[in-house]
Parts: structure tokens; sequence; C-alpha cells
């Protein structure tokens, strides 16, 4: 149970564990004042770039704004392999200590041409299908495009008249 008090505040469970593990790590943990985001400038305004990012990649493409989720993903991938002002790395590689691949970035919400893998079709059914690429999984070295026709992301590596921003 919490205590509360004038002047400090006892946190006991998960909350407890958590500061004891960050004062271990050497993390000085801050906290903001409740419904004050402009506390939290550093954090408000990367939320404000990422979404600004989605909603022109969203609309440049005339994607479904119901892919807004997909957008900000891959609004971070980019901005998470960009150099950013007065550092000379990218946070990836501030983070990996390994500069980012960038041979896979592509155009977001562009056309195409993927593969239907024969468990998946019948004798005479397509063996390929259009779609758009709306992101990079992060679990296999794979596209995420979005299916016009079943309305579903789907997972694959062989694609066709991908347009990559780095040739």
């Amino acid at each position: 149970m919490s205590k509360f008090s004038e002047q400090t505040v006892e946190v006991n469970g998960p909350a407890k564990e958590f500061e004891l593990w960050l004062q271990g790590e050497g993390i000085v943990h801050h906290t903001t004042a409740p419904y004050t985001p402009e506390q939290n400038g550093v954090a408000e305004r990367y939320n404000r770039t990422l979404m600004e990012s989605a909603r022109c990649m969203l609309y440049a493409k005339s994607v479904p704004l119901s892919l807004w989720a997909e957008a900000v993903h891959h609004a971070n991938y980019v901005l998470n392999r960009t150099l950013t002002k007065g550092n000379d790395v990218t946070p990836y590689e501030a983070y990996f200590n390994v500069k980012p691949d960038v041979s896979n970035l592509f155009i977001f919400g562009s056309k195409v041409y993927y593969h239907v893998p024969k468990e998946l079709r019948r004798k005479l059914d397509a063996k390929c299908k259009v779609g758009i690429v709306v992101g990079i999984c992060d679990t296999t070295k794979a596209f995420r495009i979005w299916d016009f026709e079943d309305k579903r992301i789907r997972i694959s590596r062989d694609i066709s008249r991908l347009i990559r921003l780095h040739r």
C-alpha cells in the first residue's frame, strides 16, 4: 500500500522494484507534475514529429487512415536511422554501436507485387497480389504489406517493384 504525505510519497510493489532497478543502474528518475505535458518537452516534441511524419506519409500516398499505427512505426524506424542535430551518429548507432543498414528503406505506401506462397493458393489462383508496403517487419527480414483485397497486413520478403530510397 502506498503512503502519502505532503512532502514525500512512499512507493511499494512493482513501482518500488522499478525505482530500485533505476538506482542500481545509476539512472536518476525525474517525474513531472500530473497533466503538464509541457514539462516533458523532448518526448512531446518527438511524439509530435512522429505524428506529423505519419500524417504526411498517409496523405501523400492516399493510404487508409486506419493504417496510422503502421505509419507511426515506419516514421520511428526512419527517424532512428537519421542523424539528429548536434550528433555525429544516429540514435540507432548510439544504442547498438553499429551503423544502421539503410539499404532497405523505401517510400511508404508504394505499390508492390508480393508472392503468395503455394500453401495459401489453389491451383489456378494468382501467384502474386498487389498491395502497398507499409513497413519493415521487426522479427524477420521481410516487409509489411497492406493487401487491399483481404484488408489485412501480409508479411513477405518476395516483392517486386519496390521503390527504394537507397541505391
